[in-house]
C-alpha cells in the first residue's frame, strides 16, 4: 500500500499528492534539489477551463502554451456553449491561455478571456446587467451544483432561478443576468458551487463595446494592475460581508503613489456593489491602483476607450515567475506597490530578456512588439493592454508554485 506522510492544501481541499496528480486538478512535477527534510519539492500546476466564443462566432481563437511553456498554440475555440468544456489539463508545467476574437460583432471591438481555475466560491462583477449573461464552465467529472447571489447597489436581490443550476460534468451553462437585475446600475455575482467546481465569465455587449468580464474573488489587500492609457475607467467593488467596511486606493503611476481624486476612500455597506470612478486620478496616463479594506471586498476594473471594452480584476502581485500571454502587440505594466525599489527580470516573445528596477509605490511601463508570452520574476504586480483594434486587458498568471510534498514510500509492514 501506497501512503502519504502528510497532506497537500490545494485549492482549499485537503488531498494527498497522490490523489491530486490521479485526479487531473493539479500535477506536481519534480524538482531538482536534496532532499533533507523528507519531503518532496514540487511544482504544483492547476487545470484551466476556457471559455467558449462569444457571439458563437467560429473565427475566435484559442490561445495557449499546454504544449510547452514558451510556445504558444492557436487553435479554433469553441463556438457552441452546448458543446464540451475546454480544459487545459494540469501538466509539466503551469498553462496559461485564453480566447482571442477581434472584430467582431462590429470593426472596432476585440475579446479577451483568459482560461481560469474551477473554483468553488467567485465573483463576477457587472457595470449594467443589461445584455449580459453568465457563461459557466465545469471542467470537473462530477456536475456542478451552483447557488448564485446578486448583490446591487442597495443590498442584495431578490432573484428567480439562480439555486440550484447544474452544471453537467465537462459541460457549459449560460445564465441570463438582465432579467433579474436593474439595467444601469451594478451589479456582483457571487457564484457558490455546493457540489463541484466551475470557472465563471460574463460576456457583455452594451452596443458600443463588448467583452469577457473575468472572475475574482473577495480580498483585503490586492492591486489593479493596469488602468489603461487615455481610458474612462471606473472600479467595481462588492461586499458580500454582513459589515459595513472602508476601501482604500493609492494610484500609482510614473510620478510615483499617491490618492486618486475622489476616490481615496469609498465606504461600502453590507452586501452591496459601487462603481468609482478613478479617470480623473491619471490624466491620460496609463496606472494602476492598490486596494486595503476591512472586510474581504471584490473589485474588478471596467475601462472605456470610447469604442470597446475591457476589465480586468484585482489581484495580489506575483510571488515568483510569472507570465502574460499577449494575443497582439501591446505594452506590459508593471507596478511596485511596496514602500522600496524591486527588480524584475523581464523576457518578451522571442527570448529577448532585461532586467527592469520597479521604483517604490511607483510603475514601468514596456512596449511588446509582437504577440506571445511575456514572463518576469519578482514580487511586483502585472497587466498589459493591447489597444488594436479594440481594447483588452490581460492579467498575469502564477506559473505555479513550488511546495513541499509528502514523499510517497511502500507500507513496511506489506512488504
Amino acid at each position: 500500500m501506497i501512503t502519504a506522510r502528510d497532506v497537500l492544501p490545494a485549492g482549499g481541499v485537503l488531498l494527498s499528492a497522490a490523489v491530486l496528480s490521479v485526479a487531473g486538478l493539479v500535477a506536481p512535477s519534480l524538482l531538482a534539489g536534496p532532499d533533507t527534510t523528507g519531503a518532496v519539492a514540487m511544482e504544483v500546476t492547476r487545470a484551466l477551463a476556457c471559455p467558449s466564443a462569444p457571439l458563437g462566432e467560429s473565427t475566435a481563437r484559442l490561445l495557449d502554451n499546454s504544449s510547452g511553456r514558451d510556445e504558444v498554440a492557436s487553435r479554433l475555440a469553441g463556438s457552441d456553449p452546448a458543446s464540451p468544456a475546454r480544459v487545459l489539463p494540469a501538466g509539466a508545467h503551469q498553462a496559461t491561455g485564453g480566447v482571442w476574437l477581434s472584430g467582431l460583432p462590429r470593426p472596432s471591438v476585440s475579446w479577451w478571456g483568459a482560461c481560469q481555475p474551477g473554483t468553488a466560491d467567485q465573483m463576477v462583477q457587472l457595470a449594467n446587467p443589461a445584455k449580459t449573461k453568465l457563461l459557466l464552465v465545469n471542467p470537473g467529472t462530477v456536475d456542478a451544483e451552483v447557488d448564485i447571489t446578486l448583490y446591487g447597489t442597495e443590498g442584495p436581490l431578490q432573484a428567480i432561478g439562480t439555486s440550484g443550476i447544474t452544471v453537467p460534468a465537462g459541460r457549459q451553462a449560460l445564465v441570463p443576468v438582465s432579467v433579474q437585475a436593474p439595467a444601469g446600475k451594478p451589479v456582483g455575482a457571487r457564484i457558490v458551487a455546493s457540489q463541484g467546481r466551475v470557472a465563471a465569465w460574463a460576456l457583455v455587449d452594451d452596443g458600443v463595446g463588448a467583452d469577457y468580464v473575468p472572475a475574482t474573488a473577495p480580498e483585503n489587500s490586492a492591486v489593479i494592475p493596469t488602468v489603461p492609457m487615455g481610458s474612462t475607467s471606473s472600479v467595481l467593488l462588492t461586499n458580500p460581508s454582513d459589515q459595513r467596511t472602508t476601501v482604500r486606493m493609492v494610484a500609482h503611476s510614473r510620478r510615483g503613489a499617491f490618492d486618486p481624486s475622489g476616490a481615496a476612500e469609498t465606504v461600502l455597506e453590507p452586501g452591496t456593489t459601487t462603481l468609482v470612478d478613478v479617470s480623473r486620478s491619471f490624466a491620460g496616463e496609463a496606472g494602476s491602483l492598490s486596494l486595503s479594506s476591512d472586510q474581504p471586498v471584490a473589485a474588478t476594473l471596467w475601462a472605456s476607450s470610447g469604442k470597446d471594452l475591457a476589465f480586468t480584476p484585482a489581484q495580489a502581485p506575483s510571488s515568483g515567475r510569472s507570465t502574460l500571454l499577449l494575443p497582439a502587440a501591446g505594452s506590459v505594466l508593471f507596478t511596485n506597490p511596496e514602500a522600496t525599489d524591486r527588480q524584475v527580470s523581464v523576457t518578451q516573445p522571442g527570448g529577448g530578456s532585461r532586467d527592469w528596477t520597479v521604483p517604490a509605490g511607483g510603475v514601468v511601463s514596456i512596449d511588446v512588439a509582437q504577440a506571445g508570452l511575456v514572463s518576469f520574476t519578482s514580487g511586483v504586480a502585472a497587466g498589459a493592454v493591447v489597444s488594436s483594434p479594440g481594447l483588452s486587458i490581460i492579467a498575469s498568471q502564477d506559473d505555479g508554485r513550488v511546495q513541499a510534498v509528502p514523499r510517497l514510500e511502500q507500507d513496511p509492514g506489506l512488504r
